[in-house]
């Protein structure tokens, strides 16, 4: 297992060595599943492999001249496209929105049924295993060498969901700095897809006590997060996360919070750049609605520095499938100089 560890790092670095013209050449030869993949050997690749150009061709070679529209669709369409080119990166999300589509639609409607009991849905579980969704660990130690585990067990409740982790590579819980939760499921098209729920940095977290035994200390971090560390060496012996169903579905899918890319150009009387920002934002569902007039759920964008705060509020509209926006607020702070 060494040497086919070293001899992969060895082809990694060769290939590497090579020109980036030459290996962004070599890239447009493969399909999605194996640029998504490569995405994920070094910083370099991960840059060349998530080029739009790249994922511009994979798109319009897949879906570009084969999939039908009704005439309506047609202008927004093309709206579409055109944001597609202004936006980096977009193909790619818009390559996947696709291959998905139908799948989350799917899952999306068996969710609708809500329990009078727990006020949650009912099918919860059925969607859940359905589509093969599973839970990796990821354990990283203060030297940056990642662990990636698979779940040893998972236990079904009628609001909940216990998985488990058990295995012996796990390093010395005083060397652990942060444990990363992804949610998985299994596509021939989108291999090593993962969501990720949640992230622990062990560096600011400290455990409570909660249990002991002759072997093991059982540690709590987090509500639902119970770490067992044996009593000998310190090390991790298991992992237990407790899961509650509340949209579970969309964390193991779609990751949470919500990320994207928020570009603001804000103008003086003059119609000069007063204030520009470009910058990645949280997405999160807000539990009150903002506005009776729409029945989707709502969201909430807010975004913060010295210079200033940007929010806003949107809710999804089901049948368009797309955000509109409610409310936007912007503050700028009084001293702004130009930029």
């Amino acid at each position: 297992e060494r040497r086919r560890e070293r001899s992969i790092q060895f082809e990694v670095e060769v290939f590497s060595g090579l020109p980036q013209e030459i290996l962004f050449k070599i890239l447009t030869f493969l399909d999605a599943s194996s640029l998504f993949c490569i995405s994920h050997v070094s910083k370099l690749f991960h840059k060349l492999a998530n080029d739009d150009v790249l994922w511009q061709k994979i798109y319009m070679s897949e879906f570009g001249s084969h999939m039908w529209k009704p005439k309506s669709d047609v202008a927004a369409v093309k709206r579409d496209l055109v944001e597609v080119d202004q936006t980096v990166n977009n193909w790619k999300k818009m390559y996947f929105r696709t291959v998905t589509g139908p799948k989350m639609n799917t899952w999306l409607k068996e969710l609708k049924d809500i329990s009078p009991y727990n006020g949650l849905p009912i099918l919860t579980e059925w969607v859940l295993r359905n589509l093969n969704v599973s839970w990796e660990l990821t354990v990283c130690d203060n030297q940056g060498q990642e662990s990636t585990l698979v779940q040893s067990e998972a236990h079904f409740f009628d609001s909940s969901l216990i998985v488990c982790w058990s295995s012996s590579n796990f390093p010395n819980y005083r060397h652990v700095s942060n444990i990363q939760l992804h949610g998985t499921f299994f596509s021939p098209l989108l291999p090593g897809w993962r969501s990720l729920i949640l992230k622990l940095d062990m560096t600011t977290q400290h455990g409570r006590l909660m249990g002991r035994d002759p072997l093991i200390r059982l540690m709590l971090l987090l509500p639902g997060v119970i770490i067992g560390i044996w009593r000998v060496n310190i090390e991790v012996a298991f992992v237990i996360i407790s899961l509650h169903f509340h949209k579970l579905v969309e964390k193991s899918l779609l990751g949470t919070p919500g990320c994207c890319i928020m570009s603001l150009t804000l103008q003086d009387v003059f119609e000069r750049p007063l204030w520009c920002v470009s910058t990645p934002i949280c997405i999160r569902m807000e539990n009150r609605r903002w506005s009776s007039c729409y029945s989707g759920e709502h969201f909430l964008m807010d975004y913060n520095n010295p210079d200033g705060q940007v929010k806003m509020t949107l809710v999804w509209l089901e049948e368009q499938q797309q955000f509109f926006l409610i409310t936007l607020s912007i503050s700028i702070s009084v001293v702004k100089e130009d930029c």
